[in-house]
């Protein structure tokens, strides 16, 4: 009986060997399984979609400031450019009657404009007071030049 105490007793012990073993083969597969899983779902990027659509896009820079707004109207659209401080320094309208592109100074101040409109293409120069300074344009197809003194008054022109 003794004997048969010992071999009962060590198959005891050789049956809690092997529950252990099959416990740690499972944390193991398990660890393996969720480390395979997300390695494959990192790996997954997002897809880009190939189109967005939206009346308005607003790009902002770190700071959480508008560096470019690109908007949709019913007449048209237009983008405007900001510097560091929020103010515009470029706009781009784009209407039926036309297009119109004005670049302003770090004050705000409306300095060029470049139209191309029905009444012709354009190019205008203002000075720091806005007074135009320089016209150039065609005029019902004859093209047009104007030098302004800085009253506005016209200082050479041709035709």
């Amino acid at each position: 009986m003794t004997q048969g105490t010992l071999t009962l007793s060590a198959v005891a012990e050789r049956l809690d060997k092997l529950e252990k073993q099959n416990r740690r083969f499972k944390y193991a597969g398990a660890a393996a399984l969720l480390l395979v899983s997300a390695v494959l779902l990192m790996g997954q990027a997002a897809p880009v979609p190939e189109t967005i659509e939206a009346r308005e896009f607003i790009v902002l820079d770190a700071y959480g400031t508008p560096r470019a707004i690109l908007t949709a109207t019913e007449s048209g659209g237009g983008l405007s450019l900001h510097d560091p401080d929020g103010n515009v320094r470029a706009l781009l309208i784009s209407s039926e009657e036309g297009t119109v592109l004005t670049l302003f100074d770090a004050d705000g101040t409306e300095r060029v404009m470049l139209e191309a409109t029905e009444g012709g293409p354009g190019l205008y120069l203002r000075d720091a007071n806005e007074n135009l300074r320089v016209g150039l344009a065609l005029i019902e197809a004859e093209p047009a030049l104007g030098l302004f003194d800085r009253q506005g008054n016209i200082v050479f022109s041709a035709p």
